[in-house]
């Protein structure tokens, strides 16, 4: 992120070829610096900080997590345990996060009291559940991923070997009631995955606080809000309108997964155009980046293609 205090990241939903986007708005798009993002492990918090020339931690995550959702600071060590339908098929072993097993709310809320219940006291382990996020406590270090269900989709047994080594005494414990309860038979008869372990990640402490100078962030998302947190740096939430959305200069916005993309980049051309933003580098979550400078209002032979190629791209 250039040092320009007019400067803004935006983490947006996908552009998929800008069919939701106005042909002014693709105009300016397609005028600015396209590229795709090269490293595929990166995640938004990764490739946000990135731009910024700082690191993102690598523990602790599901505590900057639990931070960002509740405002509080936790004490102690704890990890994201997202149920989970885990299916072996040959040498491979496949993992239907979230997005996959469409877990409802009183179906996490039961397997939450039903782990609690059962594992009361055993070995320092506790639960708590946060808004949609299921979290691991204990009293000793677990061996844990570092990304979340969802980003996995297909392991190999062979790899996964030594972590399940590492996790097996209290893994083992969870899967066998997990494999006793009772949600699992109304889910099947409902042609639902069985939720048969739990994926753990994001494992560490939170770190202490301290103050960084940080841009001004925008934003709902719970581990940006926790990182944000811990560097005593400003927040504020995102708006419920993108006529609202004028955060003033220099900032980091993550907007939400549904949020509408055509009225939000046609703000930003106005804030652009009005002087209050200068550069502005726009991160898509289906991997596009677009860099908007100010000069590049002139490269006017930039054609929609231009910008849909790059988009379709995966090199």
């Amino acid at each position: 992120m250039p040092s320009d205090e007019h400067a803004a990241v935006l983490l947006l939903p996908e552009l998929e070829g800008g069919r939701t986007v106005r042909p002014a708005e693709m105009r300016w798009l397609c005028r600015g610096t396209v590229r795709r993002r090269g490293d595929e492990s990166l995640d938004d918090l990764d490739r946000a900080l990135g731009l910024l020339g700082l690191a993102a931690p690598a523990e602790g995550r599901a505590a900057l997590r639990y931070w960002g959702q509740t405002g509080a600071r936790p004490d102690g060590w704890l990890a994201l345990a997202e149920p989970v339908a885990l299916e072996v098929r040959l040498n491979d072993l496949f993992v239907h996060g979230p997005a996959s097993t469409r877990l409802g709310e009183e179906e996490l809320s039961y397997l939450f009291a039903y782990l609690s219940e059962n594992l009361a006291g055993r070995g320092g382990v506790s639960f708590e559940i946060e808004q949609d996020s299921l979290y691991i406590f204990a009293a000793d270090p677990m061996a844990t991923h570092q990304v979340t269900a969802d980003r996995v989709g297909r392991l190999s047994l062979r790899s996964m070997s030594g972590e399940r080594a590492a996790q097996d005494s209290v893994l083992t414990e969870i899967e066998m009631l997990l494999h006793a309860a009772s949600i699992n038979a109304s889910r099947e008869h409902d042609g639902q995955p069985a939720i048969n372990s739990l994926w753990l990640s994001g494992g560490g402490c939170a770190p202490a606080v301290v103050q960084r100078n940080l841009p001004l962030l925008v934003a709902d998302d719970a581990l940006f809000r926790g990182f944000w947190l811990s560097a005593a740096a400003p927040v504020q939430p995102w708006p419920a309108d993108a006529a609202d959305f004028r955060p003033g200069a220099g900032f980091i916005a993550v907007a939400p997964p549904a949020a509408a993309l055509g009225p939000l980049l046609a703000q930003l051309r106005r804030m652009q155009a009005s002087g209050d933003l200068h550069s502005i580098d726009l991160l898509f979550r289906d991997g596009v980046h677009v860099e908007v400078r100010p000069a590049h209002r002139f490269r006017f032979w930039r054609k929609r293609a231009y910008l849909c190629g790059v988009s379709k791209s995966r090199h």
